[in-house]
């Protein structure tokens, strides 16, 4: 004997579409870090690496900062905001900071002091 679905309530209803829609929104933020982030830097942002107009030591200065900024605000789950902190800090622009930790990763800077 036939018997047809269930109808599903406005409550079932609302909170499938509140989860759809939480999803969306994860989705949607992991895609836009990713892409900011980058995985893999371009080739000409390798090459303006070395071009940072900074002396060596403030340049290992501002590298050893960033992991000790990043430990401390990864307690927090915030840990991004090391690079806008920096930039703020040394009155860089974020794609500096981003371009010195390339060029202090590269040429093997310590992430700590001595």
């Amino acid at each position: 004997m036939y018997r047809p679905p269930k109808k599903k309530s406005n409550r079932t209803v609302f909170i499938m579409m509140v989860g759809c829609a939480a999803l969306f929104v994860v989705i949607v933020f992991v895609m836009a870090r990713a892409k900011s982030s980058g995985g893999r830097v371009p080739a000409e942002s390798q090459q303006q690496s070395s071009s940072v107009n900074l002396p060596e030591h403030q340049k290992i200065e501002m590298y050893r900062s960033l992991f000790s900024l990043k430990e401390m605000l990864r307690s927090t789950g915030s840990s991004s905001r090391s690079y806008r902190v920096l930039a703020d800090r040394y009155k860089v622009s974020i794609e500096t900071v981003r371009l010195v930790e390339l060029e202090g990763r590269r040429k093997g800077w310590p992430k700590s002091g001595p």
